[in-house]
Order: C-alpha cells, then sequence, then structure tokens
C-alpha cells in the first residue's frame, strides 16, 4: 500500500500595512504618505519598433521617445486630474467644480469612498513627487498606523488599478498602437528628411 501526500494548497500571501509603500516630501524625513512606485522598468525593445515600421534605429529612438512623453503625460492626467478637485465659489454657493473636461470624477469615491463627498474636510490629492516623478503619493488619507482592513483593502484596489494601468501603458501592444494612431513614423521621416 503506498501511501500519497496530500498537497497542501498555499495560501495568498496577505497584504498587510508593512506592505503599504511611503514617500516622503523632504530630503530628512517629515511624513511619510502612501505611495505607489510607477517607474517605467520595461522599455519597448527599439528592435521590435524597427522591425514593425521598416525603420531606423533613429526614427525608432524618436518614435519610442514621443510615445514615452505623451504615455507619462497621459497616466499623470488620468491619475491626478481626475482625483483632484479645485473649490470654485464665484456665487458664494460652495459650488465644487471638477477640473477635468467638465465632467465630475467618481474615482476618488470608488478608491477611497470612506472619506466620503464633502471634500472641505477630506482633500485627498494625487500626485508625482521623486527626482523623476517616480513616486505616484496620495495625500490626504488618514496615516497608515490607523488604516484598518477596509482602508487597506481600499489602498490594495487603488494600488492593483495603477500598477495595471502602467502595465497595459507600457505593452508593446499599446506602444505600437500610439506609434500607428499617430503617425509618429511619418512625421519623424519627414522631420528628418
Amino acid at each position: 500500500m503506498t501511501t500519497t501526500k496530500r498537497r497542501t494548497p498555499r495560501l495568498p500571501r496577505i497584504y498587510t500595512k508593512a506592505d503599504v509603500q511611503t514617500h516622503s516630501l523632504h530630503l530628512y524625513g517629515g511624513d511619510q504618505l502612501p505611495a505607489i512606485n510607477v517607474k517605467v522598468h520595461n522599455w519597448p525593445d527599439v528592435n521590435e519598433i524597427m522591425a514593425k515600421f521598416n525603420c531606423t534605429e533613429k526614427v525608432a529612438d524618436k518614435a519610442i521617445e514621443w510615445w514615452f512623453e505623451t504615455a507619462q503625460e497621459t497616466f499623470w492626467d488620468d491619475w491626478c486630474m481626475a482625483i483632484k478637485y479645485e473649490f470654485d465659489t464665484p456665487n458664494g454657493d460652495d459650488e465644487i467644480v471638477p477640473l477635468r473636461n467638465g465632467y465630475p470624477s467618481k474615482r476618488e469615491y470608488f478608491y477611497f469612498p470612506q472619506y466620503g463627498r464633502d471634500y472641505r474636510e477630506h482633500k485627498i490629492k494625487v500626485y508625482s513627487a521623486g527626482r523623476s516623478g517616480g513616486w505616484l503619493v496620495v495625500e490626504g488619507l488618514t496615516p497608515i498606523d490607523t488604516w484598518d482592513a477596509i482602508d487597506l483593502a481600499h489602498w490594495r484596489h487603488f494600488e492593483r488599478s495603477v500598477k495595471r494601468d502602467i502595465e497595459y501603458a507600457t505593452s508593446l501592444e499599446n506602444v505600437i498602437d500610439m506609434i500607428e494612431s499617430n503617425d509618429w513614423i511619418e512625421m519623424i521621416n519627414a522631420i528628418d528628411g
């Protein structure tokens, strides 16, 4: 009679407060704010761009540069401006006016609903920090050490969404699509003659 060992299923590692990355806005300490490292590590391969568009290395490099500048601007517009609100009181009625295209954003309610809709009390700000803008910092949340499981789950959801957005934005499929849809190869060839 042989016995087989039953494999115990591995449980996923539990996300804890210690897993939340932080960033200080001051060189030597200061408040540690929840942050996400958004540096791009999987840069598109210039050889793949050259092969896809049948272009020179110089043209492919320039197209990748334009892609990165556009992707970076779009990323920060989507994650910062959609959450940031200004209080505009031209008539003294405390009307909240969104900054993005005249339409209210629901992102802040979706990711951080525990802060409610009263922006006079809780002003959540999302912005870029670090020497090269490699950190997405969220200001206005309660200190991490006071978070309960629900606060931590909301942060984890936000963090995963940001990372999925970066993963898609830096995918070769998206890079090629942006280069094609903007006709950058033709523009670069026209500029460089």
